[in-house]
């Protein structure tokens, strides 16, 4: 009798030995997928995050763009303006010389 329940306490903590280590493998699985997608997680707001910092920089390069171009038009605009001025002086000066 002895020996029958050796064997049954025996048999029955080999079984709860391997449903420990089955629960254990299962946790570190879990653990394991956990990080796995944390991980996942965070290359994902990296790369959002690298992708806004490229969008902002090229709207502010965009920006300075049509800054610089509206500067030359308008430095363009003053220089006829001041070339049409000179040719106004010219005329009346010649106008007032051909009076006198």
């Amino acid at each position: 009798r002895k020996s029958r329940r050796n064997v049954v306490v025996v048999v029955v903590e080999e079984e709860e030995e391997e449903e420990e280590e089955e629960e254990e493998e299962e946790e570190e699985e879990e653990e394991k997928e956990e990080e796995e997608e944390e991980e996942e997680k965070e290359e994902e707001e990296e790369e959002e995050e690298e992708e806004e910092k490229e969008e902002e920089e090229k709207e502010e390069e965009e920006e300075e763009e049509e800054e610089e171009e509206e500067e030359e038009e308008e430095e363009e605009e003053e220089e006829e303006e001041l070339k049409e001025d000179a040719k106004r002086n010219n005329i009346n000066m010649n106008n007032k010389r051909l009076i006198t």
